[in-house]
């Protein structure tokens, strides 16, 4: 069974609500001290699944899982679980996971209260009807209102709804109105707790005569906020997709200044790459290392669980290397310097996106775009036809950049571009990023792979390690070569006919 409805009460008292439940047959049973709380993942993936992931703590603790069209599932637990990896198998841990992936779970909302619960019984005894009473509520975070007297969650029994809407009514006859909410949303909604998270979309919304100073001043600033709400978890390391957001949208703020160098004042231009190029290279070998600690689960499957086992020195150097970059990143993003040269960054930026323009001449962002969004698409078509089979593995690592840079000027002006097109040219370019970054990934880690074989070899390894090392490195030299040889499947599709008129399609709001 899941709430159909709660009612928020401010007024009128509680024994008059507790009456009013007695007079509809309601027996109370004994008050007790209750905790909820919502976990979500930072970017609220269960939220836009339309579930919700609840612990309940009382007598004992529970985590359980609720939705619309989803049937309710509640499983004790000693601990609040960490990543949905640390529950016990199951349906419930294959959902979770399937949705959250390697995100944390997180603590959005929560409230303390005394609960106590009361039971509609026909005459055949049979349960009917269900409420809970809340009473002294607290909220963490606390909101911007003050907490309600009451709040009053209604269940509805299978089978039974006729008496959820009797007691709904008579709760109404005294001034409570309910809502469809559950209790926790309902006080989020009420508190003014926005539920739906933090976006990290690039994209901001935009006019094609919207002036170009200001536009991408606008989208500067729209990325250095999801750079700014991703740092803290950077820092404490939560999960590995903080860093990974991070770094994108630091590499989406370095493509636009890029292709935009003559918009921004000088000054700001300048003080953004030296900035935003800092931050890169910080966070580039923890990233990477993320990545290779990331693939080792899939190893088993390329190299065979008995290489694994003998490669367990590597991994214990490869994780202590993730502690080291880790820490190195973590310090920096604690300095005071450079934490008050990214605020002055953002407050910069915040002032200049927030000016109308002071021209009737000035330059309009849609033109501009389109143009930019033409010359990318024309540089990595031109650099991408004078690859083959001879070509150094750095010419592809600079496509695959350019691949990115044109990905990144479709996403952050996407309001500019005709929609329907410019998802059939993301379709199209998407893929050959794709291959693009295997091949790059399978290059750094064969290049690692040989530093920390050396290491080891001097710190005398098993040649059990030595020999598992030499069979990785052979498997990921064929995941590399495999990955060029899709290349030029996924560059002709990509550099086809079908691609210039997404492309042609898409521009047209922008240029016309």
């Amino acid at each position: 069974m899941a709430p159909v409805a709660t009612l928020i009460a401010d007024d009128p008292a509680v024994a008059t609500i507790r009456e009013a439940l007695h007079d509809l047959g309601f027996v109370f049973e004994r008050s007790r001290p209750i905790v909820r709380t919502r976990l979500d993942t930072f970017d609220v993936r269960l939220h836009r699944a339309g579930l919700r992931l609840e612990i309940h703590q009382g007598a004992e603790q529970s985590l359980h899982l609720l939705g619309a069209g989803v049937v309710p599932v509640a499983i004790p637990i000693s601990q609040p679980p960490r990543l949905a990896h640390d529950l016990h198998p199951g349906p419930l841990r294959d959902r979770l996971r399937a949705i959250t992936e390697e995100r944390a779970l997180l603590p959005s909302l929560s409230m303390r209260a005394t609960a106590t619960a009361a039971v509609r019984r026909d005459r055949r005894d049979k349960v009917v009807a269900e409420v809970t009473l809340f009473e002294r509520i607290r909220l963490d975070p606390a909101g911007s209102l003050s907490s309600p007297r009451c709040v009053v969650e209604l269940t509805t029994v299978p089978g039974y709804p006729r008496h959820a809407r009797t007691t709904i009514e008579a709760l109404g006859r005294i001034g409570i109105d309910a809502t469809t909410l559950d209790a926790l949303s309902a006080l989020g909604a009420r508190a003014g707790i926005d539920l739906a998270g933090t976006s990290s979309t690039p994209t901001v919304a935009l006019a094609a005569d919207t002036d170009a100073t200001t536009a991408v001043a606008l989208v500067l600033e729209n990325l250095a906020g999801t750079v700014h709400a991703h740092w803290p978890g950077v820092i404490d390391e939560i999960d590995t997709e903080f860093l990974h957001e991070f770094r994108v949208a630091v590499r989406e703020s370095r493509s636009v200044l890029k292709h935009t160098s003559s918009v921004l004042p000088e000054a700001l231009h300048q003080e953004g790459l030296t900035l935003l190029r800092s931050l890169a290279t910080a966070t580039g070998p923890a990233r990477d290392l993320d990545v290779e600690l990331f693939d080792w689960n899939d190893l088993p499957k390329l190299i065979g669980i008995d290489a694994v086992t003998a490669l367990e020195p590597l991994h214990r150097l490869v994780q202590q290397r993730g502690r080291e970059a880790h820490h190195e990143l973590s310090t920096l993003l604690r300095d005071r310097d450079v934490v008050a040269a990214f605020d002055a960054w953002r407050r910069d930026l915040a002032a200049l996106g927030a000016l109308d323009a002071a021209s009737d001449h000035t330059t309009p962002i849609g033109p501009l775009v389109g143009a930019r969004i033409v010359k990318a698409h024309r540089r990595l078509v031109t650099r991408g036809r004078r690859i083959d089979g001879t070509s150094p593995a750095h010419q592809l690592h600079d496509l695959r950049k350019d691949a990115k840079a044109l990905r990144y000027l479709v996403e952050c002006f996407a309001t500019l571009l005709e929609d329907a097109p410019r998802r059939q040219f993301l379709r199209r370019l998407k893929p050959l990023q794709e291959v693009l970054g295997l091949h790059q990934d399978a290059d750094v880690q064969r290049d690692e792979l040989a530093v920390r074989a050396a290491q080891l070899h001097e710190a005398g390894a098993e040649p059990a390690t030595l020999l598992a090392i030499g069979r990785l490195d052979a498997a990921l030299g064929s995941r590399r070569d495999r990955a060029r040889d899709e290349f030029a499947a996924h560059f002709t599709e990509f550099d086809a006919a079908p691609t210039r008129a997404a492309l042609t399609a898409m521009l047209r709001p922008a240029v016309r």
